[in-house]
């Protein structure tokens, strides 16, 4: 999994955010709110929360306040670049060779998987 780097205005500091499950989960706990929910809801404390959940898998204590000091010594900048990371982190692999496949019948191969598309059976007119 990767991370997003931020680096406080004077450039002694260094976090990096990472959106695991357990970030995900973490995030959905402490603001009570389903992840498809949070679109809807984004407001100033809750991109702050956006963060806190980035930082947890370097401070498993992490604190809304932990947060709001990243805030102050990174910059506002830091709220979209949470949101982004979270978001970017959450999409699933491109890669077609990926074990990820969707289950709902829409990839490329079919049951036999030997990668080509199924026929159309369509009944013989007659």
């Amino acid at each position: 999994m990767e991370y997003a780097e931020v680096r406080s205005r004077d450039g002694k500091q260094v976090w990096r955010l990472r959106y695991s499950s357990r970030a995900l989960s973490w995030l959905e706990r402490n603001l009570g709110l389903r992840l498809p929910e949070l679109e809807n809801h984004m407001g100033y404390t809750e991109s702050v929360w956006v963060v806190a959940a980035g930082l947890l898998h370097e401070n498993p204590d992490v604190t809304i306040d932990d947060a709001h000091d990243v805030v102050d010594a990174v910059g506002l900048g830091v709220l979209e670049t949470a949101q982004q990371a979270m978001q970017e982190q959450m999409q699933p692999p491109e890669d077609e060779d990926s074990p990820l496949q969707p289950l709902n019948g829409s990839s490329s191969k079919n049951a036999g998987g030997t990668g080509t598309k199924q026929k159309s059976r369509q009944p013989a007119s007659g």
